[in-house]
């Protein structure tokens, strides 16, 4: 019973096979709509976990046990905050003489801190004749900078007390930036400037490679005070804590809001007016932003999935009615009305399954290039080729189901007469 089963779907499969590339620009058309549908789903999808993964990896590399003070609560999205949204009201800016007031007071067994903030960040370095492109960041940084980020490094010395405190105009690069204006040479001891402002290299950073799709690598530290004589405003501080026991984690993120709340004279009945992000939330934050990324290619795929199944049913309609009379020869010599409609609808399976593999295939492909071009990890998007997979044949069903039925009623007497 299995082996004649089998043989009658093997000669099904192989009269669609045989009417598919009869008609070679009917179903050219139908696997191009069927794969722009399948194509839109898998490609978006393969984007958003892309970057899923990538930023994943980037946060967890920066590691969970540290957290930032800085202007405002972390939101990906803004207005928004913990799924729900709200009017951003302003914050002041973190200035100079609260983080030192945050340095003095905040004493937390077990944690390094570093303030900094970016004096720019489409810089332009120059050293002799070579220079950099406009991509280079300028950040102003503390002596616990380097210890604070994990920077290793390669070369040379960082920055002493005795460096931020005389605001001595000297400097830590990036291995990128050392690469592009000094190549094989010593970059230690050489002279960097930026439009006019000099700095004496005194140290290089092992490479860190890339996080959020941007080098690690591409950057210049100087001196925090420095680099507050250079700005016509105060600058925005950022601060960074690492904490050494995971268990106090939570603890010492507390202690710090309380400084920044005394600092900041805030009565215990008023909000926070500045924002403690911690990783594991910047994390959550990140994945609840993907979580409405992907929901969001899901629906648009969909929609286009519904287009190409009505497409289809619409395209196996007029194939029922072209072959009305290859359906009434059919009847004539036996076949059943069962037959009939598996012959249709093996013949709609096939036709759906080749243009999901077309679109597959190429929005592996456009996934891929995007994370390329993107400069972002790719990986292979296993629920959307899974759900791609689900949709086709849903599709199928629901496409072929009304033609092949149709097929299967048709009168054989009136279907020789057709013309």
């Amino acid at each position: 019973m299995i082996k004649r089963r089998l043989r009658i779907f093997k000669d099904f499969a192989a009269r669609a096979w045989q009417m598919i590339r009869t008609q070679k620009l009917r179903t050219g058309i139908t696997l191009m709509i069927i794969a722009i549908g399948i194509l839109s789903l898998v490609g978006t999808l393969t984007v958003v976990e892309a970057l899923n993964h990538t930023f994943t990896g980037n946060f967890e590399a920066i590691g969970v046990n540290s957290f930032y003070v800085r202007r405002y609560n972390n939101s990906l999205v803004p207005g928004r905050r913990r799924g729900h949204w709200f009017n951003r009201r302003p914050n002041p800016p973190i200035y100079y003489r609260e983080v030192r007031q945050f340095r003095k007071k905040y004493r937390f067994p077990g944690t390094e801190s570093s303030a900094y903030f970016t004096y720019s960040s489409i810089a332009q370095i120059k050293a002799g004749d070579k220079e950099t492109g406009e991509n280079v960041e300028i950040r102003g940084v503390d002596d616990t900078y380097l210890k604070v980020f994990d920077y290793k490094l390669a070369q040379g010395r960082g920055f002493s007390a005795g460096d931020i405190a005389n605001s001595h105009r000297v400097a830590v690069i990036g291995p990128q930036v050392a690469e592009n204006l000094f190549g094989t040479q010593n970059p230690i001891g050489q002279s960097i400037s930026y439009k006019g402002h000099r700095w004496q290299v005194i140290g290089v950073t092992r490479s860190k490679g890339s996080a959020f799709g941007r080098s690690e690598d591409n950057f210049v530290l100087i001196p925090l005070s420095v680099a507050r004589g250079l700005m016509a405003v105060s600058p925005h501080f950022q601060i960074r804590v690492n904490v050494k026991d995971p268990e106090q984690y939570g603890s010492a993120m507390d202690r710090a809001r309380m400084v920044m709340r005394s600092i900041r004279k805030l009565k215990p009945a008023q909000p926070d007016n500045f924002g403690i992000v911690g990783s594991e939330e910047a994390l959550q934050e990140l994945k609840q932003t993907t979580s409405i990324l992907r929901a969001a290619a899901f629906v648009i795929g969909l929609i286009t999935i519904l287009a190409s199944s009505i497409a289809l049913m619409n395209i196996m309609l007029v194939t029922v009615t072209e072959r009305i009379r290859e359906i009434g020869i059919l009847k004539a010599v036996g076949a059943s009305a069962r037959h009939i409609r598996w012959q249709f609808f093996i013949e709609t399976l096939m036709i759906a399954f080749l243009g999901a593999f077309l679109g597959i295939m190429g929005g592996i492909g456009i996934g891929a290039l995007t994370a390329r071009l993107m400069k972002i990890d790719f990986t292979m998007p296993w629920n959307a080729v899974f759900w791609a997979i689900v949709i086709t044949f849903v599709t199928a069903m629901i496409s072929g189901f009304y033609p092949a039925v149709k097929a299967s009623r048709a009168n054989p007497i009136e279907a020789l007469r057709y013309e």
